[in-house]
């Protein structure tokens, strides 16, 4: 109520009073969140009471909901919640889950319902407690959540490639338990690939832990863009990732192979698709049996 008359005996009518309290504070119960309260103390003793009361304001408010972490790199991460309603600002949180068990304020922020946080190890768990908050007062529960900054996946590599397939690996990432699969065809048409304001990717794994895959069903002769990302849980992956690019292909076909002089010879095989270049290797064959090591 804006009509902020002590004197007035009708400022008390829907009061709840709470007499007798011996200890210097009080816990104001069954209030509804995001009303504003004004509580007035009055100082006394047995018989005699102050005719003016100490008067405070106070706002309850909801703790906020579905805190999840929206972006994890290696050494920050973005946290997002629900806007809590009648709450202006919220107060951030953060401990190490291993080696502490004290909460220290991160950052306060105003009007908006997410945070960055940078600084942060690569592999280290952090926890998190997010609270709401009206003019630099918080509330005291508030929502907690787990993150751990990741490194994007290093040392990415295609180690075979087949007429319908590529085998892929990487080097296992610190901190992380799962790993994501992804991969895009990339179109040949110059014209139509500067159209594309986005890439398509589809899943190839969701969710697996080794740092190795096969990777099926492509087209024989079609450039492919894999990405690998890692992550913590089946829900929570490094937003950058690693990529490497990879064309299945047919066997050579030998085709002719033709002795040309005492000294050389010369093949030809069928050109295959996709293929950009060729590697010849010699293996000598020793006429002795004995010699069979070369």
């Amino acid at each position: 109520n804006d009509n902020n008359n002590n004197n007035s005996e009708e400022y008390f009518d829907d009061c709840e009073t709470q007499s007798n309290i011996k200890e210097c504070f009080y816990e104001v119960k069954g209030l509804e969140s995001g009303i504003d309260y004004i509580f007035c103390v009055w100082a006394g003793n047995e018989t005699i009471e102050s005719q003016y009361p100490w008067t405070v304001c106070g706002r309850p408010l909801l703790s906020p909901e579905n805190a999840i972490v929206s972006d994890i790199r290696s050494n920050s991460i973005q946290i997002s919640w629900d806007e809590v309603p009648n709450a202006n600002m919220y107060r951030i949180e953060e401990k190490i889950i291993e080696s502490e068990n004290e909460y220290r304020i991160v950052s306060d922020v105003k009007e908006q319902n997410f945070v960055d946080i940078y600084g942060l190890e690569s592999g280290k768990k952090y926890q998190y407690r997010i609270r709401s908050g009206y003019n630099e007062i918080f509330e005291s529960l508030g929502t907690e959540i787990s993150a751990t900054p990741l490194e994007n996946v290093s040392n990415l590599r295609v180690i075979e490639v087949t007429s319908d397939s590529a085998s892929i690996s990487w080097n296992e990432v610190s901190g992380a338990t799962v790993y994501r699969v992804q991969k895009s065809i990339i179109n040949n048409d110059i014209e139509e690939k500067q159209e594309q304001l986005s890439e398509q990717y589809e899943d190839v794994e969701s969710s697996i832990s080794d740092t190795s895959i096969i990777v099926k069903d492509l087209q024989n002769g079609q450039k492919y863009k894999i990405r690998v990302f890692a992550g913590v849980s089946e829900d929570e992956f490094e937003s950058i990732g690693s990529i490497v690019f990879a064309v299945p292909l047919e066997n050579v076909q030998i085709i002719r192979f033709t002795i040309v002089g005492d000294q050389s010879v010369k093949m030809e095989w069928k050109e295959v698709l996709g293929a950009t270049q060729y590697r010849v290797e010699l293996q000598n064959f020793s006429r002795n049996n004995n010699d069979n090591d070369n």
